[in-house]
């Protein structure tokens, strides 16, 4: 007959289900409980089963999994995580930030890499160097800590806690060079569900896909044992299929490999934008079997951008095997965020092309609820045949909190499609003057915008899982719609402060200057913007420099915007004269002589 235990209450399901077993002369065929004691019992079962006796045969109905030496490890970052939020639950957020106090959480997550049998000593000691302000301010942190982590003392000694230190000290793991983190194993979580290519197989082909990659390590593993070197995944070379057959494309103004001051346009070229094209170049993500690829085809210039949805399988691995260069950490991936069905202006058309001239991304993502209007949205899907529409909704709720401010909505999709896909996030006005390749071998990058004060989040880099990225999108379960820019831009400049071993590459050069000192360094003045990597022109605050045919100006933004659009900052402006001289300044080329050169090299 088989044996079937319920524990209903999971807080004492362990100690309930060890007592239990140790009185059931058979083995238990099922257990219901708490997921999280169902799977530490389950691991614990397999060791006290399968350790009675090395030769036995095991059991042939068991209520845990078959296999002989079970271990469970904690991942330390986890652990972390999980104090971090008991601080923040318990309203300690603020105070954390103090250095000296930041210093002292660290010190007790780092008992974990003391020698288990002496963690108690090492806690005990702690506590007791705890002046009396510390030890009320922490009473109930230290109260939650010693009952999960260590156990409560009663009646002279431990009782068993949540989890047990050998279970989250990473002591052995260290000195046996082993990882102290899950990471490896979400990261084949990853491939494995983006090699299913479904969000909800059926059990057929979970069992198969299942079947596919045991087969798949088992040949490693041998080839490993046998010495044989193993080949490594040949390089993309060719980042953007579409620019192999630009030349084809009748209509498309943009010559789409070029070198970086190649030209966009003559200098006229805005009355020529309502082109004779009848017809565009789309991108198609295809994901066949074990095939992924991105596919052009012939559409009406009228039809809309390709499709795909957030959670869309095929465009994860499509950016996953597409998207990387040899010694990328980040892929090439370019995202923006539009809400609304708004008309798309001038400053975020040159905003994108900056993007295709020094990114040259393999995929634009625009992540939006309705497709944006306007003749320059029009001319950007002639042109740029990358762009991709992956559909959402603003996110109006993030842990339980109300999102209604556009702005906070944009902030958060933001950065959940880092998370997700990787990549860079710009906001719609942000130029970009110089290639970003230099900073794409971290695994997240942010600017600094008011220093000693914040970061700015209209530039993100980052890889997929950023651990950063995670911390920081974990802030916002304590989010406030009202508190402008506290979460988007101030918190990640705490956090970095606060959590200094969480890597994230710091720069200078993406927002400078900044929306105090704008004014007089760049729009009334002359600045020297060839030392950045870009620029965030704050047009919400300085909208009246944006008029009409603004990149003809001889100034900073004059300057920007025609480099951007012409490859050279010195032709097509005002003050020109028709032999290429400008009064009272040094020669320069002609725009003809200028469009002829460029020509060529293309």
């Amino acid at each position: 007959a088989q044996a079937v235990l319920f524990v209903p209450n999971p807080a004492g399901a362990t100690e309930a289900l060890d007592n239990a077993l140790a009185m059931i002369d058979t083995c238990v065929d099922s257990a219901v409980e708490g997921f999280t004691a169902a799977v530490l019992n389950a691991a614990r079962c397999m060791k006290k089963v399968f350790t009675v006796s090395a030769t036995a045969s095991p059991p042939s109905s068991l209520w845990c999994l078959p296999g002989p030496y079970a271990a469970v490890h904690g991942c330390f970052f986890h652990f972390g995580q999980c104090l971090w939020r008991n601080l923040q639950s318990l309203g300690l957020h603020d105070w954390y930030l103090e250095p000296e106090n930041s210093l002292l959480i660290k010190t007790i997550q780092a008992l974990a890499f003391v020698p288990p049998d002496d963690v108690i000593e090492a806690f005990q000691q702690l506590m007791d160097s705890l002046d009396a302000d510390t030890d009320e301010t922490l009473s109930d942190f230290l109260a939650y800590f010693e009952s999960t982590w260590l156990g409560i003392v009663q009646r002279g000694r431990r009782r068993r806690p949540k989890f047990d230190v050998a279970m989250w000290n990473v002591y052995n793991r260290v000195e046996d060079n082993l990882p102290r983190t899950n990471n490896s194993v979400e990261g084949w979580h990853r491939a494995f569900d983006q090699r299913m290519s479904v969000t909800h197989p059926t059990l057929g082909r979970l069992v198969s896909k299942l079947r596919k990659e045991q087969a798949s390590t088992e040949l490693m593993i041998e080839q490993h044992a046998m010495g044989v070197r193993m080949r490594k995944k040949q390089a993309v070379r060719n980042l953007s299929p579409w620019r192999a057959i630009a030349s084809s494309v009748p209509c498309s103004v943009l010559p789409l490999t070029f070198p970086h001051n190649g030209s966009f346009f003559p200098c006229d070229w805005r009355p020529t934008i309502p082109s004779k094209c009848t017809h565009r170049l789309r991108p198609k993500l295809s994901c066949v079997n074990s095939s992924v690829d991105i596919l052009y085809e012939w559409v009406s210039v009228d039809t809309p951008p390709a499709v795909y949805s957030f959670t869309d399988d095929c465009l994860s691995h499509v950016v996953r095997e597409r998207c990387y260069g040899n010694t990328d950490v980040i892929p090439n991936l370019v995202h923006y965020v539009m809400f609304g069905g708004k008309e798309i202006k001038f400053f975020t058309f040159l905003g994108i092309l900056s993007a295709v001239r020094f990114v040259q991304p393999c995929l634009i993502l625009f992540h939006m609820d309705r497709l944006p209007t306007g003749l320059y949205w029009d001319t950007l899907l002639r042109m740029v045949p990358n762009i991709v529409h992956v559909r959402r909704l603003p996110p109006t709720v993030i842990f339980g909190r109300n999102v209604t401010v556009v702005e906070h909505q944009s902030d958060i999709a933001r950065l959940e499609a880092i998370r997700k896909f990787g990549g860079m996030y710009f906001d719609t006005d942000y130029l970009i003057v110089n290639p970003l390749e230099d900073l794409r071998n971290h695994s997240a990058v942010l600017g600094v915008e008011i220093p000693g004060t914040n970061f700015a989040n209209g530039v993100i880099l980052g890889k997929a899982g950023a651990e950063f990225l995670d911390l920081w999108y974990e802030s916002y379960h304590t989010f406030n719609d009202k508190q402008w820019a506290q979460h988007s831009t101030i918190l990640p400049y705490q956090l970095h402060k606060a959590h200094p071993n969480v890597s994230l590459h710091v720069v200078n050069t993406l927002v400078d200057p900044h929306y105090q000192d704008i004014k007089k360094k760049f729009y009334d003045n002359f600045f020297d913007w060839k030392s950045k990597h870009g620029i965030h022109l704050y047009v919400r605050m300085f909208n009246q420099y944006f008029e009409d045919n603004f990149e003809t100006k001889n100034s900073s933004l004059g300057q920007v915007s025609r480099n951007i659009l012409f490859g050279d900052s010195d032709v097509c402006f005002e003050g020109m004269t028709n032999a290429g001289e400008l009064v009272g300044a040094e020669k320069v080329r002609t725009p003809e002589a200028t469009l002829s050169r460029v020509q060529n090299e293309t």
